[in-house]
């Protein structure tokens, strides 16, 4: 009996030991089983997301979404899939039967390609360590952080090499851009501005008299957005020239402004104001006062003391920026569009800012993204009051600096018009009224400047790709310029600027550059 017993032991022991290879074989075949995951990846607002690229974690094997953003790719149970696309964070999801029909959502990446500069004529971008000359840039939430009304004036210190002197023209005047400094003892030394891949010729215009105020606004984008601009890209030395010519040669810097994005819809709003106050004032001696009765010079006999009259003939100036822009997107079309309003006051009485800035871009892709489209338009409007003078002539600084040490300046301060016996009109309350000395406060309230400038700035970009190495491209754009500028003088003026019965000129220039 024990013998029959042990014999059937045996024989279904070895049968267990045939069927496990079996068992284990279906087992893993199980487990190895392809299935077939069909599903779209949106965006966080649910819009399709064309070119997402989606891979088995650990293979080679992978995919990428069409233009719906629909997917379908074969792969074991229980592997992840990793989605990913430039501009947005990655996402996984482990396959099981619950996941054969996903809905992935990406979600927008808040990381910036810092490595990737613009640096090629014909907008071409590159990798900053794949080019072999200097080149760098600033992205541009850095252009914003203390708000100028001449956005060049942010990049003053961001910049090696690159000096950046403003204008003494006040509020609006244009700025003096150096690069790894002066290039020519005569000739223009500013650099190429080039915005969105199109050249722009500079506005400059230098003032050689006094007729107007020196805002000429001119350095080719001081009256752009900054909130508007996406990165600057800097070149400098010869690689500028060997890029865009000799227009170059001084150095260039690339503005990118700002698009819509594919599946992102987002509205921006920054608002920020900011103080000024002038930072230096000239030392002036207290030992010494005018040389003589009506003298303006201070060579006299000693003082005990002498007031300041500079500190408070200076202001506290402020700048306030609001701006708001809206962008959106899909696959085939992309757009941005943005309003700023820039109020600003100078540290010089009567010296105001005022603009406007109305920006719209639209980029877009035709037949299977053969054919891209990319238009922007820029309107300006801006204003500009009294503006004041640099140098000696008709300027108030002047005659604050110079005016007799020990004198009593408070009644020319308070009354700076006195009312004129024989003509029966206010005129100027002076001592010593000539072409470099006149009342700083007379200046200040009756020599007036007004400066209107009405700009439009267009840019249109047409590229056909011919096959997938070879494309045609067009490109221009447009800059229109109205500046209106007035001058008044009243009575009482110095006569060389006004005559004897004041003065009013008028300037109106327009500009049209292709």
């Amino acid at each position: 009996m024990c013998k029959k017993l042990q014999s059937c032991f045996l024989k279904r022991k070895q049968l267990l030991f045939l069927l496990f290879p079996l068992v284990f074989f279906n087992l893993i075949s199980f487990a190895q089983q392809k299935v077939t995951v069909t599903g779209t990846v949106v965006s966080e607002l649910n819009i399709p997301l064309a070119g997402v690229s989606v891979k088995i974690k650990g293979s080679s094997g992978g995919t990428i979404t069409d233009s719906r953003g629909i997917f379908s790719i074969q792969a074991n149970k229980n592997a992840v899939l990793i989605f990913s696309s430039i501009g947005f964070n990655e996402n996984e999801i482990k396959i099981t039967d619950e996941t054969l029909t996903p809905i992935v959502q990406l979600t927008t990446s808040s990381g910036a390609l810092t490595d990737v500069v613009v640096v090629t004529a014909l907008g071409i971008q590159k990798n900053s360590k794949a080019i072999t000359y200097a080149t760098q840039k600033v992205a541009g939430p850095e252009l914003v952080k203390v708000p100028q009304t001449n956005l060049m004036n942010s990049l003053a210190g961001k910049v090696a090499g690159m000096e950046v002197n403003r204008s003494s023209a006040g509020l609006g005047g244009s700025v003096k851009v150096l690069l790894r400094g002066n290039k020519s003892a005569q000739g223009n030394n500013q650099p190429l501005y080039v915005i969105d891949g199109i050249p722009l010729v500079s506005l400059a215009r230098e003032t050689t008299n006094n007729t107007f105020s020196n805002q000429d606004g001119g350095d080719g984008i001081s009256n752009l957005n900054p909130d508007d601009i996406e990165s600057i890209s800097i070149l400098k030395g010869a690689a500028g020239a060997s890029l865009y010519g000799s227009q170059a040669a001084n150095g260039v810097i690339l503005i990118t402004t700002k698009k819509g994005k594919m599946g992102v819809s987002k509205v921006d709003f920054t608002s920020s104001v900011t103080d000024d106050k002038n930072a230096y004032k000239p030392e002036l001696q207290n030992s010494f006062g005018e040389t003589s009765p009506g003298s303006q010079e201070s060579w006299g006999a000693p003082i005990p003391n002498a007031k300041d009259n500079i500190s408070d003939f200076f202001n506290n100036g402020t700048t306030a920026v609001n701006s708001v822009g809206f962008s959106t997107g899909n696959q085939n079309m992309q757009t941005y569009i943005s309003y700023a309003n820039t109020s600003a006051k100078g540290i010089i009485e009567g010296n105001k800012l005022s603009r406007h800035n109305l920006n719209l871009h639209q980029s877009a892709r035709f037949f299977n993204d053969k054919l891209k489209l990319d238009a922007d338009v820029k309107v300006i409007s801006q204003t500009v009051n009294n503006n004041p003078f640099f140098g000696f002539q008709n300027g108030p600084l002047h005659g604050l600096y110079t005016f007799p040490r020990g004198k009593d300046f408070a009644p020319y301060k308070k009354d700076y018009q006195i009312l004129d016996p024989v003509r029966l009109l206010n005129t100027q309350n002076w001592p010593f009224i000539n072409a470099d000395n006149q009342n700083p406060y007379w200046v200040s309230n009756k020599v007036l400047s007004e400066n209107i400038r009405n700009r439009t700035i267009t840019n249109l970009a047409v590229k056909y790709d011919i096959t997938s190495k070879l494309n045609i491209q067009i490109r221009g754009n447009m800059d229109k310029t109205n500046d209106l500028n007035t001058g008044k003088y009243f009575v009482g003026t110095a006569p060389v600027y006004a005559g004897l019965n004041g003065g009013f000129n008028i300037l109106n220039i327009t500009t049209t550059q292709y």
